[in-house]
This record gives C-alpha cells, structure tokens and sequence, in this order.
C-alpha cells in the first residue's frame, strides 16, 4: 500500500500582504478544499529581508539559500499561528500516511 495522495501547494509569502485573504486561503485548505494537501510556504518578506541584508554585507550565494529556506520555515509558523488546525513537518517522512 503507498502513501495517499497529496495535492502540493505552494502559497507564497506575499499574501501576507493581503492578511484576510491569507486566511481564507489557509482556511480552505485547511478544510480540505484541496484534499489532502501539503503547503509550501514562501518567504514572503522574511526571504526578501535575507536578499536585502545579502546584497549590504555581500555574505555567499549558499548561506542566503539556506537563510531563505529557513524564512520559508518561518512562514510556515506563521501560518500555522493563523490557521491552527495546520500542521507544520520540518521532514516529510514524520507525515501521517508517509511510512
């Protein structure tokens, strides 16, 4: 038997901007209104925040994708902060159905 099907969202940190439809939208996957679905956050301002701080102090290329990486994490949070019936996985293999 393999893992159930999940649909994979991405929702991109830039609805932070529009903070009611944020919620609507995590609401209505929250819902189900996807299916089973897995959300890939982006990192909205958190992300443009480590772009901006790259470009002043000129840090490499690989340490701005892993500070960007943790900015999607960081919204994830906040998503989960928004809509608690979310859940957050730092790894997919601790999902309920991925065993």
């Amino acid at each position: 038997m393999g893992s159930p099907l999940r649909t994979v969202v991405k929702v991109g940190g830039s609805l932070a901007a529009d903070a009611a439809r944020l919620r609507k939208v995590l609401a209505r996957l929250a819902d189900g209104a996807e299916g089973a679905a897995v959300i890939v956050p982006g990192g909205g301002a958190l992300a443009d925040a480590v772009r901006a701080t790259q470009g002043g102090l000129g840090f490499s290329d690989a340490l701005a994708h892993r500070l960007a990486l943790d900015a999607m994490g960081g919204m994830a949070e906040i998503f989960r902060a928004l809509e608690p019936r979310l859940t957050v996985f730092r790894d997919p293999a601790t999902m309920p159905g991925s065993g």
